[in-house]
């Protein structure tokens, strides 16, 4: 049966040093692996934003759609709101501009 602990000082020392090679490769890998993921959740940050605002803006767009669809339906001679095609304008003007600066 082979022994569980080296048999001579110079073959601890061999095996301690293996060791801590090994130690030391670890905790690098574990620092690149914490560095790719720092990226990934910067990355992913920038995503959520523009996802975030990409939902303002068409939910923007459904109530302007509403309030056109109700405004022709119940108020035929009447034009359709300015008001939300202003809205929807700007909201627009502003999604462009923010997506711009997330690049």
């Amino acid at each position: 049966m082979p022994a569980l602990l080296p048999a001579s000082a110079q073959e601890r020392q061999q095996h301690v040093e293996r060791q801590r090679k090994q130690t030391e490769g670890n905790l690098a890998d574990s620092l690149q692996a914490v560095a790719r993921l720092e990226g990934e959740v910067a990355a992913a940050s920038h995503r959520y934003t523009y996802l975030q605002e990409t939902r303002g803006f068409i939910a923007d767009m459904c109530d302007m759609l509403q309030v056109r669809y109700f405004t022709a339906r119940y108020f035929p001679l009447r034009q359709s709101s300015k008001c939300a095609t202003c809205l929807l304008q700007v909201r627009a003007l502003e999604h462009v501009q923010g997506h711009k600066e997330l690049r």
